[in-house]
């Protein structure tokens, strides 16, 4: 079934609020099996929201509408959709008794406006709104299925969970269901998964693979379509399989984990901790794995030296140190270099640590320069410098990451097999 959203409102149009509604809806009907191929925002102007509905008619089943349902002149969707069927409003008394009742319980005076709420088409089926004074509506005309919802995001999902939802499975039993399963990938560029991944997107049918670069990671999304969740969760398993033969070692999580989730469950699970030395980052790295839930387990603290007044009294860095090497190091130095950020670690690993074996802690320096981010990061005894995705020398950093990996012992080793060198933090 074809499914085109159109989300009214001029407010969505100037930016004041975000479109939240479609990104539930979208994520909701495709679950349910259902074609979401189009939407379409359109302000509350009475012609251009008639051309909208006109134009989703012709190309959709289904055509959902959120907003327009409140008691002003400037809520026309019901109107509208009710002109272009052909039918008449009329009166419904049990939606105007529940506005009656809802807004009396609120403690709020009925206005004569409010009477507009109540006003159905034709033929429509009313979806009760138990939250709120808008009812849902479905009004059928010709081989398209018009369903109106109200504006506001929680009325809009109860009415669907409670109403609208019940109503498809009981309409549509046919439809199937389609699942989607996300992996999570660092250390490797767009173009160069895609690359890797080419024979399995070029042959692909059911599941899809999909590639979305976002937030400095990538999305490696995997969708079945099937009769039952039970055969859409194997047709995705089988596929995730061959996915992870290729990109294993890069994959650090699945659907909602983030990065410092990962990190902190895997510190937990070999029981480490992890300490900070931050400087232009002004706490970003710590604040990132302090803002996990349970994260006193594995981190021990941090040290903001934004000033090299700071990182000189209270983390040791010398006066000379930083007045030769500045305050951000240039370029690669790997193990026990003369560099600021090499005193940072391990000044932090000293105070913050201390008294636990040097095998095996990890503690980080993080600092940016010229829209650079650098991340120097201590592993027991071993020390490298890698710049971010932002910064130069990517090519010499690698290889130098590489051989300082490969030679470091057994206890120092990345955090697990699928830390790649720009996971670290």
């Amino acid at each position: 079934m074809k499914v085109e959203v159109i989300t009214t409102g001029t407010e969505l149009l100037l930016g004041e609020i975000l479109n939240t509604n479609f990104t539930w809806l979208a994520q909701e009907l495709n679950l349910r099996g259902f074609d979401v191929l189009y939407q379409t925002t359109v302000g509350d102007n009475p012609a251009r929201m008639k051309e909208v509905v006109d134009i989703a008619a012709g190309r959709a089943d289904i055509v959902i509408t959120s907003g327009g349902l409140g008691p002003t002149r400037g809520d026309i969707t019901k109107e509208l959709v009710a002109e272009y069927c052909g039918v008449d409003m009329y009166m419904n008394l049990e939606v105007w008794n529940h506005i009656h009742d809802l807004l009396s319980r609120r403690n709020i005076c009925i206005a004569s406006n409010n009477e507009k709420q109540a006003l159905v088409p034709s033929g429509a089926i009313v979806l009760h709104n138990a939250v709120g004074t808008a009812p849902g509506l479905v009004l059928e005309h010709g081989n398209t299925t018009f369903i109106m919802l109200p504006g506001p995001p929680f009325e809009l999902q109860h009415v669907c969970e409670q109403e609208l939802f019940p109503y498809f499975e009981q309409r549509f039993p046919h439809l199937g269901i389609i699942k989607s399963h996300t992996l999570k990938v660092r250390g490797i560029g767009e173009s160069n998964l895609a690359e890797m991944l080419d024979d399995i997107i070029v042959h692909q049918s059911n599941p899809t693979i999909a590639l979305y670069a976002r937030h400095g990671e990538i999305l490696v999304r995997l969708t079945a379509k099937a009769p039952s969740a039970e055969e859409a969760d194997a047709l995705i398993a089988a596929m995730q399989e061959r996915v992870e033969k290729i990109i294993g070692p890069y994959v650090y999580g699945y659907d909602g984990d983030t990065l410092p989730e990962v990190l902190g469950k895997e510190l937990l699970a070999r029981k480490q901790t992890i300490a900070f030395a931050e400087s232009c980052t002004g706490g970003l790295a710590s604040s990132l794995m302090t803002d996990v839930p349970g994260s006193s387990e594995n981190v021990k603290g941090s040290v903001i030296s934004y000033t090299n007044e700071v990182k000189n009294l209270v983390i040791n860095v010398s006066k000379t140190t930083l007045s030769k090497k500045g305050a951000v190091s240039e370029w690669l130095y790997l193990f026990a270099g003369d560099v600021t950020a090499y005193y940072m670690t391990r000044s932090v690993a000293a105070t913050l640590l201390h008294g636990m074996k040097v095998k095996g802690f990890y503690e980080a320096s993080v600092q940016a320069k010229d829209n650079r981010a650098a991340a120097h990061v201590c592993l027991g005894n071993w020390m490298f410098y890698a710049p971010s995705v932002l910064g130069g020398g990517k090519k010499r950093a690698k290889a130098q990451f590489d051989a300082a990996l490969s030679s470091m012992p057994e206890g120092c080793r990345p955090l697990s097999a699928y830390t790649t060198r720009d996971q670290i933090l």
